[in-house]
């Protein structure tokens, strides 16, 4: 591999491609937001039983969260990062509202 080769970026991707990486992130983005507020309520109830139970879940939490949205980032860039955030708030919102 040289070492003044680029990146393809998502630009320059064919449009059938780059409207099915589009989705993956967003599907992507939704499936951690279902993990994480997964975790949120898993949290809140091991407030009842232990709080240090509660807080390790809470920690394991974030750096999951964290962890992956820096994967996005860093390997694939603003435009997926915020289709990853899109899917997911849109999981928060999924998640609210079945709860009420």
């Amino acid at each position: 591999m040289e070492m003044d080769e680029q990146r393809m970026s998502f630009a320059e991707l064919p449009g059938a491609l780059q409207a099915a990486l589009f989705l993956l992130h967003s599907v992507v983005g939704f499936g951690i937001g279902r993990l994480y507020f997964y975790g949120v309520w898993k949290s809140a109830h091991l407030f009842q039983e232990s709080a240090l139970a509660a807080l390790s879940w809470t920690g394991l939490r974030f750096a999951l969260l964290v962890s992956a949205l820096a994967f996005v980032a860093i390997f694939e860039g603003a435009l997926p990062l915020l289709l990853t955030m899109i899917g997911f708030l849109a999981a928060r919102h999924f998640v609210l509202r079945a709860a009420s």
